[in-house]
C-alpha cells in the first residue's frame, strides 16, 4: 500500500509540474523579431522568415555607403532597425562601377543613449561568417565618433572608418532603408 502510494503522489507531481510549466511564459526564441507596433518606420521587414542557414531570394533593403573613396551598395538580406536604436543587418556587396565583391554586416547597440557598433565589408567575401584580411570597417570600435540620422525612411551612419591594417580612412556615410 506505502509503494502505491509513492508511486501515485509521483505521478501526480510529475503531472503538476509538466501542467505548470507548459501554463507558464514561453521562453524567448533564439532569434526574436523587432517588437513594435504596426507602421512603426523603425522595424525592418518580416516579410522573410527564412532560417538563418538559408539564402533569402528577396532583398530587405539596401545599403549604399562610401569609404576611402570607394562606393558600395548592398542588397541587405536582413536589416532590422529595433525601437530601442539597435540595428542589425548583412548582405552581399558590390563596388560601384566595378567587379569587386564582399559581404556586408553591422550592427549597433544601445548603452545608456549611445549608440556603439561597427559595420564591415569583407572584400572578395561571398557570404556570412567569412572574413578577409582586406576589409572596410567604420563605426565607433575603435573610439570614434558615429552619427545615426533618421531621413524619413531612411537612415544615414556617418562613422570613422579603417582598413584591415588599422589604417585611418577618415570618414564613412551609409544610407540604408530596410523594406517595410
Amino acid at each position: 500500500m506505502l509503494r502505491r502510494s509513492i508511486v501515485l503522489s509521483g505521478v501526480v507531481a510529475a503531472t503538476l509540474l509538466f501542467a505548470g510549466c507548459a501554463a507558464g511564459e514561453q521562453p524567448p526564441t533564439k532569434n526574436p523579431e523587432p517588437q513594435a507596433t504596426a507602421g512603426d518606420p523603425k522595424t525592418g521587414s518580416d516579410d522573410s522568415k527564412a532560417d538563418s542557414n538559408t539564402t533569402q531570394t528577396t532583398a530587405e533593403g539596401e545599403a549604399t555607403f562610401t569609404v576611402n573613396d570607394r562606393e558600395f551598395t548592398v542588397a541587405l538580406a536582413m536589416c532590422s532597425v529595433y525601437p530601442s536604436g539597435e540595428i542589425l543587418m548583412h548582405g552581399p556587396a558590390q563596388e560601384t562601377d566595378s567587379d569587386v565583391v564582399g559581404y556586408f554586416d553591422g550592427d549597433v547597440s544601445q548603452l545608456d543613449g549611445t549608440s556603439f557598433g561597427t559595420f564591415r565589408i569583407n572584400i572578395g567575401s561571398t557570404g556570412k561568417f567569412q572574413s578577409s584580411d582586406d576589409f572596410y570597417a567604420f563605426g565607433n570600435a575603435m573610439g570614434g565618433s558615429m552619427e545615426i540620422t533618421e531621413l524619413g525612411s531612411s537612415y544615414q551612419v556617418v562613422a570613422a572608418a579603417w582598413d584591415g591594417n588599422g589604417s585611418d580612412l577618415g570618414e564613412a556615410d551609409m544610407v540604408f532603408r530596410c523594406a517595410n
